[in-house]
């Protein structure tokens, strides 16, 4: 029974059956696909030369009559290399060689055709200043090239690269090696000639002397190949020479011919033969002839007639052009140079910026009028010498100005402000006209100090490129700002403390008057000059005239206009001043002061202990708040972390001895405006 349960049992064949039966159907491997994505995909294409017959191309290239040209068609790729170095296409290569207007002499046996077309028209490397030549070998006999330049040939022949027989033993020995070795096959070959003596390598020479001296029995007999050799390639080379002179003398020939026929022509129809040499189709073809020693004649200058004479009209469009472009920008360069004249007298006018300075009526007319751009007179010298320029332009800038006055006073709450008396300033005039762009909201480097704009800023106000990179030019617009509240507060009140009026041309602050912050903790001093940047600080700014005593206690702290705007300017000596560690804050220093103001005894009996208390208590008040030394940069920190000042100013400054005194010099001679 056990038997029959076993034979029951599936055998291992049939296990494997069973198994294939239970796993999925595979799909049938296709190959169509792939083959036909490698059918269709980009690979190099089959030059079209490649399928002409070999036949006709031999046809083609035993017209070409020039070496040179076979040559450079068996470089083109591996197929035509292949198939015209193989010896069954030698009859291409003679009979190019055969058809050359000066036919070589016929080569030696150790030549195939192609290597004595390479031989005789390759390039190569000037031995001396190792750069490519395109001339022919110097001396055939040692292969030597060299290029046209007369200072390789003289350094060369300096060089000591060459021996000769007159300076070597005339011994049986140096006749056997002088069998050996290819030489100058012409005392001619180099300029000037050389003497009446055979020169050879040193180099080899010298390899040659070693084989001599380790054999010298049967020198001869192992070399008789060589000699033989040597006796046929220098008969080779003097006739290649003597090929040579003849080629360079028909080379010399139709490179004249050429040239004349050329002159010809250019003279029969008006043109300028540099012109038509470097800039027409003519001059591929006299290149073409001059390569191939052929003369340029009359039925092909006839092909290309018409093409020569419209590349002579573009070329003369393209020059007018190019003219003309040059000079309308140099007009562009006098006008932007007298625009700078402006802006830099001493007397400063309102001016518009340079994109529409050059957009005003005469100014447009004058850059771009063809008579002032084709001619060759000095725009710059116009705008300063011819009477009805200056006086137009004057006109011209009057009434742009009355404009930008009418529009920008307007913003100040002025509109349409007329009055005839003189001595009434126009708004816009006024020390309390500031103006903020509400576009960039940037100033001036000018301005940088004051943090806005007076009217002449306002009107040569260009806004900064975008992020995008571009800029607005060629507009201006009085719609673009908006008046500077704080600073016109400032200035009201400035006036107020003067009794003085804002609209009296006649009645002027004294600058340099020195001002009281009461706004600021610290309530410090400043000069007048530097409220309208201040006031920025306050929503409304505070400020009275100190007292004689406030002001006799600060003497020693000298107060300096623009030091900010100069120390962080592009001078190489503010990059210097910058790190040293002279420099104070105003704003802790008068902390200090004003403790030790307010515990000064007065004059009136005071109590002897209270005065020592008072003493006592100033001195730790006064060690509470150190007068720290800072570089300038340590300064900006501490300014903005203490005080929450991002910007610093000049009344925020102190600077140290004896660092002071060579601030003041540095400030009355520095360049930066």
């Amino acid at each position: 029974m056990e038997t029959a349960v076993n034979d029951l049992s599936p055998k291992p064949e049939q296990i494997s059956t069973i198994e294939k039966a239970k796993r999925p159907a595979h799909k049938r491997r296709r190959t169509t696909k792939a083959q036909n994505i490698a059918s269709t995909s980009d690979g190099p294409k089959r030059c079209t030369l490649e399928k002409l017959p070999f036949e006709l191309i031999a046809e083609i290239l035993l017209f070409t009559v020039s070496p040179k040209d076979v040559l450079a068609f068996a470089r083109c790729n591996k197929f035509f290399c292949a198939t015209l170095l193989n010896l069954s296409s030698s009859f291409i290569w003679r009979g190019v060689r055969k058809s050359y207007p000066v036919p070589p002499p016929e080569p030696i046996s150790t030549f195939t055709e192609s290597s004595y077309a390479a031989f005789l028209f390759d390039d190569g490397i000037c031995e001396t200043c190792k750069e490519e030549t395109k001339s022919m070998y110097v001396s055939f006999g040692i292969r030597l090239r060299l290029c046209h330049r007369l200072q390789c040939m003289t350094k060369y022949r300096e060089s000591g690269v060459l021996t000769s027989l007159l300076t070597l033993s005339t011994s049986p020995e140096t006749r056997n090696i002088s069998q050996c070795l290819p030489y100058v096959e012409a005392n001619k070959c180099f300029s000037p000639a050389l003497g009446a003596v055979r020169f050879y390598r040193k180099t080899d020479w010298e390899h040659e002397h070693n084989d001599l001296t380790s054999d010298p029995e049967t020198y001869t007999t192992r070399n008789s190949r060589k000699i033989a050799f040597t006796t046929e390639y220098m008969a080779l080379s003097k006739a290649l020479y003597e090929w040579k002179e003849l080629h360079q003398a028909c080379d010399k020939r139709i490179r004249l011919a050429n040239e004349t026929f050329a002159k010809s022509i250019s003279e029969k129809h008006g043109w300028d033969y540099w012109d038509m040499l470097n800039c027409t189709p003519y001059g591929a073809l006299h290149r073409f002839k001059n390569t191939r020693l052929e003369e340029v004649i009359q039925t092909d200058y006839d092909r290309i007639a018409s093409q020569i004479d419209e590349a002579l009209v573009v070329l003369a469009e393209k020059r007018k052009r190019r003219s003309h472009e040059t000079a309308y920008q140099k007009n562009r360069q006098d006008v932007s140079r007298h625009y700078d004249k402006l802006r830099s007298q001493a007397t400063r006018i309102a001016l518009p910026p340079l994109a529409v300075f050059r957009r005003l009526p005469i100014v447009s007319a004058l850059q771009a009028s063809p008579s002032t751009a084709e001619s060759s007179s000095d725009l710059y010298k116009t705008f300063e010498k011819t009477s009805w320029v200056i006086s137009r332009l004057d006109v011209e800038l009057k009434k742009w100005t009355e404009k930008a006055k009418s529009d920008l006073g307007a913003t100040l709450g002025y509109p349409n402000w007329k009055t005839a008396s003189k001595k009434i300033l126009h708004p816009v005039d006024r020390l309390t006209a500031r103006f903020i762009c509400k576009v960039c909201s940037k100033v001036a480097i000018r301005y940088k100090g004051d943090e806005s704009l007076d009217f002449i800023g306002a009107c040569a106000h260009q806004c900064a490129k975008s992020k995008k990179g571009k800029r607005d030019e060629g507009t201006w617009d009085a719609g673009r700002f908006v008046k500077d509240d704080k600073a016109i507060a400032a200035m009201i009140r400035l006036h107020a403390l003067f009794d003085a009026d804002p609209a009296d041309p006649d009645s002027r602050l004294a600058v340099n008057t020195v001002i009281q912050c009461m706004s600021c903790e610290a309530n410090i001093i400043m000069l007048a000059k530097d409220i309208v940047g201040h006031s920025h600080r306050h929503d409304d700014m505070e400020m009275r005239i100190p007292s004689v005593t406030e002001t006799e206690s600060y003497t020693n702290y000298k107060l300096y206009h623009s030091i900010v705007r100069r120390l962080t300017g592009p001078e190489r000596s503010a990059a210097a001043l910058r790190p040293k560690v002279d420099y104070g804050c105003r704003h802790c220093l008068y902390i200090t002061q004003k403790i030790l103001l307010e515990n000064k005894p007065d004059d009136r009996e005071a109590d002897p202990n209270q005065d020592r208390d008072n003493s006592k208590r100033s001195k730790r008040k006064t060690r509470k708040e150190p007068t720290t030394r800072f570089s300038f940069d340590g300064l900006r920190s501490h300014l903005s972390e203490k005080h929450q000042f991002k910007c610093i100013r000049d009344e925020d400054v102190h600077v140290y001895e004896p660092h002071a005194t060579t601030m003041v010099k540095w400030l009355e001679t520095s360049l930066w405006p």
